[in-house]
């Protein structure tokens, strides 16, 4: 029975280091990207809020806009939250990455949070960067809010 203990308490001991080494090579890889993705959110959210589809595309990797009847009808439903009153700093959420079968290059995704008040109501944006050589592209910009519900 000891012996069982014993394999039993190295196993737990194992899966709390695997766990710790986990979370403490996350956070070195989003404080990275901590100085740079907070600016360039509060920069791109009151410019994504003008709800004008051709100053938002410059901001949307390529395939995010590739759709333009979509996107113009996504950013159409969006402006009935009215102008940007303010908003929060962003939150971050989630750090992944993701390796293309095709090519086997990886890609980083940094997802935050923005709590926002528009003319019409709150919202909640979730925002999905992509780093990029010098600066990010966004490639989700989800908003939920009540106010899109009249």
């Amino acid at each position: 029975m000891k012996k069982f203990l014993t394999i039993l308490g190295a196993i737990f001991l194992g899966l709390i280091l695997i766990i710790a080494i986990f979370f403490f090579k996350t956070s070195i890889d989003t404080s990275q990207y901590e100085k740079t993705a907070i600016p360039y959110i509060q920069k791109v959210v009151p410019e994504l809020s003008k709800w004008n589809t051709n100053l938002a595309k410059e901001y949307f990797v390529p395939a995010a806009t590739k759709d333009t009847k979509k996107f113009e009808l996504v950013f159409n439903y969006l402006s009935k939250l009215g102008k940007l009153q303010s908003m929060q700093k962003p939150k971050f959420i989630s750090y992944h990455t993701n390796t293309s079968l095709d090519s086997g290059k990886n890609s980083i995704f940094l997802a935050y949070r923005v709590d926002a008040k528009y003319e019409k109501g709150d919202a909640n944006i979730t925002i999905i960067l992509q780093p990029q050589e010098k600066s990010y592209k966004v490639y989700r910009f989800n908003v939920s809010s009540m106010a899109l519900m009249k």
